[in-house]
C-alpha cells in the first residue's frame, strides 16, 4: 500500500483473522479478515494491498471473487453500508487490489480494510480456503514513506481448522401427488376404492436434484399404522406399488403412506386416506306379487321389493329391474331403473310364468340379483256337463223323466287348481 504524506512517515497495518469455521459452495460476502491501518506520527496514503490465497490446496477455481472493502466508520461489516475498494480473482494464488483514490491514513483515527471471498458455486467440497499476508511488502505506500507490519506472517487458514469449503445439509426428499387406483386424495373415486389390490403412485423431487434411491410403502388402518401391510424398503427407486396386503374389507377408511430415499436420507413419511367401496344391500322381500304365486293376467301389472337397507356409505341407491318370461333372462319383455322400489306397469297373458329380478346401485358398485317368479291364471273351466248321467245333444237328455234329475259335469284348471264352488242351475220349460 502506497502512503502519500508530506513527510516521511511509517503506515502500520495489523491483519485479523475473521474468518469462519466452514462455507458452503456458493457463499458470497465471506468476512475473511480484516485490516486496521494507522499512521505513526502524520498521515500517510494507501496505494496497493496484496494477498495470497492460503488453504488446502490452496485452489483459485474454489475462489470466485475476492473483495477489499473500506469500512464506513461504524467498525462492523456489512455490504449494505461499507464501500467496495477493490475486487478481483486469484491467479497463481496471488492479487493484488489497487487502492484508487489512495486512502489517507492518519496517526489518530485508524482505517478499517475488509477481506471478503465468493466461494464458487463449484468449489469443491473438503478444500479449505483463507488469505496470507507475508510481511510489509503486501502493502504499499509512495517513497518516502515506509510500512510495518504488525502480526506478520499472517494467515487466516488454520490446517484442519477454518475454513473448509461443506457440502450443504442434505435436504430430505419428498414423496407426493398421491394416486390411489388413479383418484387424488379427498376425490369422490379415493372415496370409493372398487378393487381389492389397488394400485398406489406417487411423484418424487428432492431440493438437491438427487436422484431417488429407494421407497417404503405401508397401509394401515388409522393415520401411521402398518397393520394392514408393510412390506418394507423396496430395495430401488420407484413411483408405484400395487397393494399386496390382508384383504381389504368394504365400506372402511385406510390409509397409504410412502416415504422415499435420495442416497443419502429418508424423506418423511407422506399419508393420504382412502375409503373402499361398501355394495349396497340387495333388494329384498316381501314383493308383489308373492313369489311362485298365481294371479290373474293383468294388462297393468307391476312388481315390487322391499330395500335391503341403506348403502353402508350413505351413497343414493337406485333400482334395476327386469321381467322375462325366460328363466335366464336371455331376452327382457321389460325393464328399467330408478330410486322406487315398484317397475313399470306391463301387460301379463294367462298361462304365463314370468321371471323377475331386481339389484341395487350406488353409482360404484352394483348388489348382486335377487330373482322371484309368478304365473298369469287361466280361468277354469266347467266341461262335459249332463242330465241324469245323460251327456249334451245325447237323445236321453232330451226325455229327462226325472222330476229331480241330477245335475253333472267335470273340472278342468290348466293351472291345476281345484274347484272351489260350483252352483248348478236348472231351468224348467213348460
Amino acid at each position: 500500500m502506497k502512503i502519500v504524506s508530506t513527510l516521511a512517515d511509517t503506515l502500520m497495518f495489523q491483519p485479523t483473522n475473521l474468518s469462519p469455521t466452514t462455507v458452503l459452495p456458493g457463499d458470497t460476502n465471506v468476512l475473511m479478515g480484516m485490516l486496521s491501518l494507522i499512521a505513526g506520527s502524520n498521515n500517510v496514503s494507501a496505494d496497493t494491498v496484496s494477498i495470497d490465497l492460503s488453504g488446502l490446496p490452496p485452489l483459485d477455481a474454489d475462489i470466485a471473487l475476492a473483495t477489499l472493502w473500506l469500512d464506513s466508520g461504524d467498525a462492523s461489516f456489512s455490504p449494505l453500508t461499507d464501500s467496495v475498494v477493490d475486487a478481483g480473482a486469484f491467479t497463481g494464488g496471488a492479487l493484488t487490489f489497487s487502492v484508487a483514490p489512495p486512502l489517507l491514513v492518519d496517526s489518530v483515527t485508524p482505517q478499517r480494510l475488509w477481506v471478503t471471498f465468493d466461494i464458487s458455486p463449484s468449489a469443491t467440497a473438503g478444500d479449505y480456503v483463507g488469505f496470507s499476508m507475508t510481511d510489509s511488502t503486501y502493502v504499499t505506500v509512495l517513497a518516502p514513506n515506509l510500512v510495518s507490519c504488525l502480526g506478520c506472517p499472517f494467515d487466516s487458514y488454520v490446517p484442519a481448522t477454518r475454513t473448509q469449503i461443506v457440502n450443504p445439509a442434505n435436504l430430505p426428499p419428498e414423496a407426493g401427488n398421491f394416486l390411489v387406483d388413479t383418484f387424488p386424495p379427498a376425490s369422490a373415486g379415493i372415496m370409493h376404492i372398487l378393487s381389492s389390490n389397488p394400485t398406489f403412485d406417487w411423484t418424487y423431487s428432492d431440493p438437491e436434484l438427487a436422484l431417488q434411491t429407494d421407497y417404503e410403502v405401508r397401509v394401515g388402518t388409522g393415520p401411521g399404522l402398518n397393520d394392514m401391510w408393510a412390506p418394507g424398503p423396496a430395495g430401488g427407486p420407484g413411483l408405484s406399488d400395487v397393494y399386496g396386503g390382508a384383504g381389504l374389507v368394504g365400506a372402511t377408511d385406510y390409509y397409504f403412506a410412502v416415504r422415499v430415499h435420495d442416497g443419502a436420507q429418508w424423506s418423511p413419511w407422506n399419508e393420504t386416506l382412502f375409503h373402499t367401496n361398501g355394495i349396497p344391500p340387495a333388494p329384498a322381500s316381501p314383493v308383489t306379487p308373492a313369489d311362485a304365486s298365481v294371479i290373474p293376467a293383468n294388462p297393468t301389472q307391476t312388481v315390487t321389493w322391499t330395500s335391503g337397507g341403506p348403502d353402508p356409505d350413505g351413497d343414493a341407491v337406485t333400482y334395476v329391474w327386469e321381467v322375462s318370461t325366460d328363466p335366464g333372462f336371455a331376452t327382457t319383455i321389460v325393464n328399467g331403473a330408478g330410486p322406487g322400489t315398484s317397475s313399470t306397469p306391463f301387460a301379463t297373458a294367462p298361462g304365463t310364468t314370468y321371471y323377475w329380478r331386481a339389484m341395487a346401485y350406488d353409482g360404484w358398485q352394483y348388489s348382486a340379483w335377487t330373482s322371484w317368479e309368478f304365473t298369469g291364471n287361466n280361468p277354469p273351466e266347467a266341461q262335459f256337463p249332463g242330465v241324469d248321467g245323460f251327456l249334451d245333444a245325447t237323445v236321453g237328455i232330451l226325455h229327462i223323466l226325472n222330476a229331480n234329475p241330477a245335475l253333472n259335469w267335470t273340472f278342468f284348471d290348466r293351472d291345476a287348481g281345484h274347484r272351489t264352488e260350483a252352483r248348478p242351475l236348472v231351468a224348467q220349460f213348460a
